[in-house]
């Protein structure tokens, strides 16, 4: 049994479909480096949560709901910011490995210096720690901006395309399922220790997490591209192709219409952890739990979402997501109005799972609405379209919040949803379009 499984991975891991001998050669090692380094970031992050311990943390400094939603918005602004900038020059590099490993260093860097700031920033009055924690969580989010194109051509490199999806499978999985463990520890440390002890020393483990993630990212081999098949862009051909794209695609522009609305629905994402905490008294450990039903939630969806791609299409599974995230939000607008504590929990848990098939659509459908030679514009043009309405709507939601309450802005969040959901179904597939058109 035991070496029927062993033959059944090694067949699982041997790449049929490459001629380049050194991708074969190292394939192994760069296959477990990379899911290795997915997984020791998920599980450091698991510890700091932008999403629920950060902004909890935050709270202590601000009680400034703009302010509050506007840090997981940074972070997840910068991923979708530099991409379209910096692809002109990734596709002039021979190899990317010595960029990537500099400019992963770069990203953990704030990482690092988290755990003291935090013990320094609580010693200082609002109008001195919030700007300080913005600028931190700034540098963060640029150094993910920066790196994450050049780690994705890499990766494209090294790992051939028939087993690029297992690889972000096990990747995702095995870091959301380290996730639920380390969402534990962080939630008896956060109940163990006085503020602002507690949120250092969380930090402080996850800071070990990333080291470790960033050493196993040392271990790739990449070959290097041979120099005649570099693709030299000037800006102004870039722009001007992309200004085409825009112009003349209109299913195209109904899929970014269609993440923007959804986008400005999923405001409460940053705000349910916040309002929880103020509306039933729950300690700051509950940020913990809150990250450990994402995590646990955003693993199954990983395991569902990605066999229901693959059979229908990412286009539905967007379309599901948006539905799960309807009944996310209106679970949430149920514990407004009636005080349901328990339907925290269950809100929680349908937000991973919803958003878990937000990010494999999201990092799959963009592929499709191209030709291959085209798809790096694509995924840059998507990333940066979007990238607006990622800072825009935490920033909108705090200022509903502080307007009209959050009951209100539960709604507001429910029509945009809707709104959304009512869009993407107007897009075609562009998978069948594709079919169609051979």
């Amino acid at each position: 049994m035991k070496q029927a499984l062993s033959v059944r991975l090694r067949n699982a891991l041997s790449p049929q479909t490459t001629d380049d001998t050194e991708v074969t050669r190292h394939f192994r090692r760069n296959f477990f480096a990379t899911v290795t380094d997915m997984a020791m970031w998920n599980l450091g992050s698991a510890f700091i949560s932008p999403t629920t311990i950060l902004p909890v943390f935050a709270s202590h400094l601000t009680s400034s709901t703009v302010v509050l939603g506007f840090i997981p918005a940074l972070l997840e602004f910068g991923v979708f910011g530099p991409p379209l900038f910096v692809a002109p020059y990734v596709q002039r590099l021979r190899k990317q490995y010595p960029v990537v490993v500099a400019l992963g260093l770069n990203e953990r860097i704030p990482y690092f210096l988290l755990p003291l700031a935090a013990l320094w920033l609580s010693g200082l009055d609002e109008g001195t720690a919030v700007p300080a924690l913005i600028a931190l969580v700034a540098w963060m989010a640029l150094g993910s901006g920066l790196v994450i194109t050049f780690w994705q051509e890499m990766v494209a490199k090294i790992i051939p395309v028939t087993h690029r999806g297992r690889l972000y499978s096990v990747g995702y999985f095995t870091g959301q399922l380290l996730s639920i463990g380390a969402a534990s520890i962080a939630a008896a440390v956060l109940a163990a220790f006085p503020y602002p002890h507690n949120f250092v020393i969380s930090f402080a483990i996850g800071t070990l997490g990333l080291l470790a993630s960033l050493i196993a990212l040392m271990f790739t081999v990449e070959p290097v591209r041979p120099a005649e098949s570099r693709v030299v862009l000037t800006y102004g051909d870039y722009m001007r192709r992309i200004r085409e794209i825009l112009s003349t695609d209109r299913n195209y522009r109904l899929y970014i219409a269609s993440r923007w609305l959804l986008q400005l629905g999923r405001m409460p994402h940053g705000f349910i952890a916040i309002y929880a905490v103020q509306r039933f008294a729950f300690p700051d450990s509950s940020a913990a739990i809150f990250a450990g039903i994402l995590a646990a939630s955003g693993m199954i969806g990983y395991a569902v979402w990605g066999p229901i791609g693959d059979r229908w299409g990412h286009k539905r599974v967007l379309e599901l997501a948006i539905i799960t995230w309807l009944a996310a939000v209106g679970m949430t607008l149920s514990v407004a109005l009636v005080g349901w504590e328990w339907g925290v929990y269950v809100a929680f848990a349908l937000m991973g799972f919803s958003s878990a098939g937000n990010l494999i659509s999201g990092a799959n459908l963009p592929l499709e609405f191209g030709s291959e030679a085209e798809r790096p514009t694509f995924i840059g043009l998507t990333r940066t379209a979007i990238g607006p309405v990622l800072l825009i709507a935490p920033l909108l939601g705090g200022w509903l919040i502080e307007v009209m309450d959050y009951t209100p802005f539960f709604i507001v969040s429910l029509g945009f949803t809707l709104a959304s959901l009512a869009l993407i179904r107007l897009v075609k597939d562009p998978r069948h379009l594709q079919v169609s058109a051979t």
